[in-house]
C-alpha cells in the first residue's frame, strides 16, 4: 500500500492528520497501511479513505495522477 503513502505524501496530508480522520490511533493506521490491499482494511475505514480521495477503487487509486486541479478537488 505504498501507493497511499506517496499519495498522501503528494498531498501534504500527516499519517498522524489520515489517522484523526479515519477515527484510528496512528499505530492502527500503520497498520492498515502494511496490508496488501484496501479489502484488507476494515470496510468503514476503506470507504472514508475513499471518499477523501474521490476515488471508487483501489484501481483507481493505482491509476491516480496527482495534479493541480486533483489537489484542489480533494482540499
Amino acid at each position: 500500500m505504498s501507493k497511499i503513502g506517496s499519495v498522501l505524501q503528494e498531498l501534504g496530508v500527516s499519517k498522524v492528520r489520515l489517522a484523526k480522520y479515519l477515527g484510528v490511533s496512528r499505530q492502527m493506521l500503520y497498520n492498515y497501511l502494511s496490508c496488501e490491499s484496501l479489502n484488507d482494511w476494515p470496510s468503514e475505514k476503506a470507504t472514508r479513505l475513499m471518499q477523501l480521495l474521490e476515488i471508487r477503487s483501489e484501481e483507481d487509486l493505482n491509476n491516480l495522477v496527482i495534479d493541480g486541479d486533483y489537489i484542489i478537488n480533494v482540499d
